[in-house]
């Protein structure tokens, strides 16, 4: 029991001193980005951009922090399995034996990947993987659909609330939580899609734009 708390209390540290991390990148790249901003473009342009594009400059941030991390955790070698099997799956359907993989044989008994794991979606993903084979395709195709995630989000928030910053606000409180940054930083699974699939689905049920 004491490994167990130990072991869990080394893991909440890991995890708060890499969303610090990830909030310090954003502050440090939103701080660089405004000092060249105020440099390169007129006050009153640059508070027209901020009012009308605010939410689109945080989902840029999100993005490339998420994206940079995602690639040095890579290079750096402290990936997982749960990135090696889908990446052995796709070179599997991109090379034409389907969706099999040695890995997946070892944990589930089968290595035909939808035996435990059913997700065609990796049949569009193996496409894109096609044209560019290589592990930051996979990482930034995750990473840009949490991403959009961010327009259902203010899209539904301002047709209830009809306040700009409330509509913001309730945005950047998604692309701030940390579960959302924990997913996003780890690995690569297909279900993540779903987050903005499900998403975009909801808001337009909403406005009924079948």
């Amino acid at each position: 029991h004491v490994f167990y708390l130990d072991g869990c209390i080394d893991r909440f540290f890991f995890l708060f001193l890499l969303y610090m991390k990830s909030i310090l990148f954003i502050c440090l790249t939103g701080i660089v980005s405004l000092i060249l901003a105020f440099i390169a473009v007129p006050k009153k342009l640059l508070d027209k951009i901020f009012r009308k594009y605010l939410v689109f400059i945080a989902m840029v941030f999100f993005f490339s922090y998420i994206v940079t991390f995602q690639i040095l955790k890579y290079r750096s070698f402290h990936c997982y399995v749960d990135l090696a099997v889908p990446l052995q799956v796709l070179n599997s359907v991109v090379t034409g034996n389907g969706p099999i993989s040695s890995l997946e044989e070892s944990f589930h008994g089968s290595a035909n990947w939808f035996s435990a794991h059913f997700s065609p979606i990796l049949y569009l993903v193996s496409i894109l993987f096609y044209l560019f084979p290589k592990v930051e395709t996979i990482l930034i195709l995750q990473t840009l659909g949490f991403t959009l995630t961010s327009l259902p989000l203010y899209w539904y928030a301002h047709s209830i609330l009809k306040d700009e910053v409330g509509s913001v606000l309730l945005t950047l409180t998604f692309l701030l939580f940390p579960p959302i940054h924990y997913m996003a930083l780890y690995e690569f699974e297909y279900l993540k899609f779903a987050i903005h699939f499900l998403t975009f689905a909801f808001y337009f049920l909403y406005k009924k734009n079948y």
